[in-house]
């Protein structure tokens, strides 16, 4: 799993129409066979809370995506996390079980792009 940085690759997901919409979450995301392992951002805005708090996120997202996300994972794409103000007060168990169905529904929805369609 790698990182995204740069401001380019940011804005040219923000220009994408696929996302998956959880209740503490966005994840805006795109399929790229360009690459060989998974890019993630994630975008914390001052509306959650101070930097502290957003740090505070940013960090729980991050330990939610070392467990979760394998670094052999075949599927190639790029997404961007986008915590809502919602995330605030949020247990745990909560928050890592939304992160876990939004990402879960992208790797169906790209699995079953994979899938060829049969005449």
């Amino acid at each position: 799993m790698q990182r995204l940085k740069s401001r380019n690759d940011f804005k040219r997901l923000s220009k994408c129409t696929q996302k998956v919409i959880g209740k503490y979450f966005i994840v805006v995301y795109m399929i790229d066979n360009m690459i060989s392992e998974p890019y993630i951002g994630i975008t914390v805005s001052k509306k959650v809370g101070n930097a502290v708090v957003r740090n505070r996120v940013k960090r729980r997202i991050r330990a939610f995506l070392r467990e979760y996300v394998s670094p052999n994972s075949n599927i190639n794409f790029i997404c961007n996390i986008i915590a809502l103000s919602s995330v605030i007060n949020t247990e745990w168990s909560m928050f890592k079980k939304d992160l876990n169905n939004c990402i879960d529904k992208i790797f169906r929805i790209i699995e079953t792009a994979k899938i060829p369609e049969i005449l």
